[in-house]
């Protein structure tokens, strides 16, 4: 049974769909990587990290979602990937992997919209965390349906 929550931001997606969104989180996620590992202290880079590994902790979401339920948040509403996640995983999901899910979605909003400047350390911060939830999607989604 879906949650309450989870049932009025979800959306139904075929789980042969799952691979394309594994593929486009590791590709952000390798992005992101190549970039912390090029990028000077003194360059701006710290917002591209930190939205490159915001978005493959939503498509990992998403990926692991639609794998185990055929399911994703709404297009947009990326505070809805966690509980829709969970809804769809139940038990798999661990806290450590959700309190960096959370940690990682926290900051979107500072990331990508409200001017906030991250340095480099700091977009770095974030794709640590965004790699701890990789590994855990990476493997969950392998046990998936």
């Amino acid at each position: 049974r879906r949650s309450a929550v989870a049932r009025k931001r979800v959306r139904t997606v075929d789980r042969g769909s799952a691979p394309k969104y594994a593929h486009v989180a590791e590709s952000f996620l390798e992005s992101a990587g190549a970039l912390a590992t090029l990028a000077g202290a003194e360059e701006g880079y710290g917002n591209a990290i930190a939205l490159l590994s915001t978005h493959a902790v939503i498509a990992w979401a998403d990926a692991v979602s639609i794998r185990h339920a055929e399911q994703k948040a709404a297009d947009g509403d990326h505070e809805q990937a966690a509980a829709v996640l969970r809804d769809s995983v139940r038990n798999l999901l661990t806290s450590a992997a959700e309190k960096a899910l959370r940690g990682v979605l926290a900051e979107k909003d500072a990331i990508a919209y409200q001017g906030r400047f991250y340095p480099l350390e700091q977009g770095i911060k974030v794709l640590v965390q965004a790699t701890k939830f990789a590994r855990w999607a990476r493997e969950v989604y392998e046990k998936g349906a």
